[in-house]
């Protein structure tokens, strides 16, 4: 895996792309998922405490995750291969 990039090496990359729109698109993501990641790196510490105020921010954290496309798509297929592992063992199965 490649190092990741500083806010600055992102910054330099935004103003060279200003007039392209995907770029500018991507940009975003980028940074939307940094959030995702400070909020993560801010919450683990706190993982093992139970006072609310942790649990409040752990749900929240969740919650974040779990409306994450790349999660949502993970459980899918997770899921469809479930289901196709049980219908190819019923299908192996030798009829009576």
């Amino acid at each position: 895996m490649k190092q990741p990039l500083t806010l600055d090496q992102l910054r330099t990359i935004e103003e060279r792309n200003l007039k392209y729109h995907d770029a500018m698109t991507l940009l975003r993501e980028v940074k939307r998922l940094r959030a995702i990641v400070v909020t993560a790196a801010r919450v683990m510490p706190r993982w093992g405490m139970a006072d609310d105020e942790t649990v409040e921010m752990v749900e929240g954290l969740s919650n974040i995750l779990d409306a994450e496309p790349c999660v949502t798509e993970a459980e899918f297929d997770r899921l469809q291969a479930g289901r196709d592992e049980i219908s190819q063992g019923r299908n192996a199965r030798p009829r009576r």
